[in-house]
């Protein structure tokens, strides 16, 4: 018989399963092996929080200057040499154990970078924000190395300008064999992504920002290939970027929407987190219960839904976060781990949190006998 709620030793070698193959996803195959009575959504669920567990603890070695200018050389070595399709970046992101998202936002990160660097500041403008940046007609032309040349300074003599393509090359982004860590745009790619809405009133937009629109609608990226690869990036990443975000966030949704039919088959009334904050309240849980239960003998006054696995660093960060201050508030009350939870956390039934995978049964549940009011003459 399957059951999501397992034992700390269980899970401790559940995790190291994973971390041995490098949390690639053909780990979960040799955890279900190992463990065929814990249901298929919660090893999702605890893979899914390993993962972003272990991003968290290793991303600053990533996000290092150096790295990403690495990983950057990485990719363009990787299009110049024609290694790989549209899963470029993932397998890129593979072999250094990124998240996929993640890695393709250090890429655009450095091909923004590689356009503030070819562009004078004053031309990057809320116009062409989301596209190739352009020189605005009220910018003075930018200062230049010689009376007769009207290009951007090189930084010496020896070293050439970043490689641009020319007029019949579809793609923006090439590399040079000598320097290919930087890239920039000329007049002839420079079409490819002309802007349709113009805006004259010229307004400066930062690398961050610039990065953010990109990962929210690839397909304002001016370089088509770069499109594909970061499309792809969001699709097949799991944990991370704007379509992990929104799939975790309907989730969540969608087991608060269940407990609150639950809550209303009992015919107990209720307030959700509406409710609460139309009252004044800050932390509240998802639902706060205006007659109090009874589940297996404890008093439950609130009930809070996780759309997850609850593990001991989840757990004890919601603890920290949420449940305590539920329980100094309203009293005691009920947390649902819809995905199961470790057995070992659920030690705090006295002091008023009680644990559960599920919505308790009927037979678990006592009610208060509610008697009308009955007026005196």
């Amino acid at each position: 018989m399957q059951s999501s709620v397992i034992a700390e030793r269980e899970y401790d070698e559940l995790a190291r399963i994973i971390e041995s193959r490098s949390f690639r996803r053909d780990s979960l195959q040799l955890a279900t092996a190992r463990f065929p009575q814990i249901p298929e959504e919660s090893l999702l669920s605890i893979y899914s929080q390993l993962v972003r567990l272990h991003t968290k603890r290793t991303y600053w070695q990533h996000n290092k200057l150096k790295t990403k200018l690495e990983y950057y050389q990485s990719y363009l070595v990787a299009r110049e040499t024609g290694t790989g399709t549209g899963d470029l970046l993932l397998q890129l992101a593979e072999k250094v154990c990124l998240s996929p998202a993640l890695y393709g936002r250090i890429i655009l990160e450095q091909y923004a970078e590689s356009i503030a660097a070819a562009t004078p500041p004053a031309t990057v403008t809320a116009s062409n924000a989301c596209g190739t940046p352009t020189p605005s007609a009220t910018t003075s032309t930018p200062p230049t190395t010689n009376a007769t040349t009207s290009t951007p300074p090189t930084t010496n003599a020896t070293t050439s300008t970043p490689p641009t393509t020319n007029a019949t090359t579809s793609t923006p982004l090439t590399t040079n064999t000598t320097t290919s860590t930087l890239l920039t745009f000329t007049k002839s790619t420079a079409a490819l992504a002309t802007p349709t809405k113009v805006v004259t009133t010229p307004t400066t937009v930062s690398v961050s920002t610039l990065v953010n629109q990109w990962m929210k609608n690839p397909l304002s990226i001016p370089d088509t290939t770069l499109q594909l690869h970061i499309k792809t990036c969001i699709f097949k990443d799991t944990h991370y970027g704007p379509l992990a975000d929104n799939i975790k966030r309907s989730v969540g949704y969608e087991y608060e929407f269940l407990l609150r039919e639950k809550v209303q088959e009992l015919a107990v009334p209720f307030l959700d987190e509406e409710g609460l904050r139309a009252r004044g309240y800050d932390k509240t849980p998802d639902i706060k219960l205006e007659v109090p239960i009874a589940v297996d003998g404890h008093i439950v006054n609130w009930i809070e839904s996780k759309a997850s696995f609850g593990d001991r660093t989840c757990h004890e960060q919601y603890m920290e976060d949420q449940f305590w201050s539920y329980q100094n508030r309203f009293g005691s009350g009920l947390v649902i781990y819809w995905f199961g939870y470790v057995s070992e956390l659920n030690s705090f039934q006295d002091q008023g949190i009680l644990l559960t995978e599920r919505f308790p049964d009927p037979q678990q549940i006592t009610k208060l006998a509610l008697r009308p009011l009955i007026s005196t003459p």
